[in-house]
């Protein structure tokens, strides 16, 4: 496995991570809540969330738009279309309700930037997993004894 695509995931989970960790941290911890709602502000939080899953979304989550979306508008969708569609529909969403919220109903204001950064970040995890362990298949292999 490459040392580059490691330290890739590392980058794009450290992206993701601390947004992860304020919206659902939020949830299961309402006081972590009240307090960057107090002190930060709801409009910073989201412009920050704007910000890091935007850098995860065209950085290293690039390629499932890159490859997705053609294939989808060839009408031969693939698991990276599916990838694209899901979220560039939070992120969609969630700039709307961040930069233009008088375009949802009332009540109706919420981001899911958290939602597209993991999906992003849990996914390339698996493709690096499945590189590594293609590497340790061919290792073992060049490795082996001939006969």
């Amino acid at each position: 496995m490459h040392c580059a695509s490691c330290v890739g995931w590392v980058e794009q989970a450290f992206l993701s991570l601390p947004v992860f960790i304020v919206e659902m941290g939020g949830h299961m911890l309402p006081a972590l809540h009240h307090w960057i709602s107090g002190n930060i502000g709801q409009t910073n939080s989201w412009l920050a969330q704007f910000l890091l899953i935007t850098l995860v979304m065209v950085w290293p989550g690039r390629s499932f738009y890159t490859s997705g979306l053609p294939n989808l508008f060839k009408g031969a969708p693939d698991m990276n279309a599916l990838v694209a569609i899901g979220t560039l529909a939070a992120w969609s969403y969630s700039v709307t309700s961040l930069f233009a919220p008088s375009l949802l109903p009332v009540g109706n204001l919420a981001v899911y930037f958290e939602g597209a950064g993991v999906i992003i970040t849990l996914i390339l995890l698996g493709h690096l997993r499945a590189a590594c362990n293609d590497m340790a298949v061919l290792s073992a292999a060049s490795n082996a004894p001939s006969r």
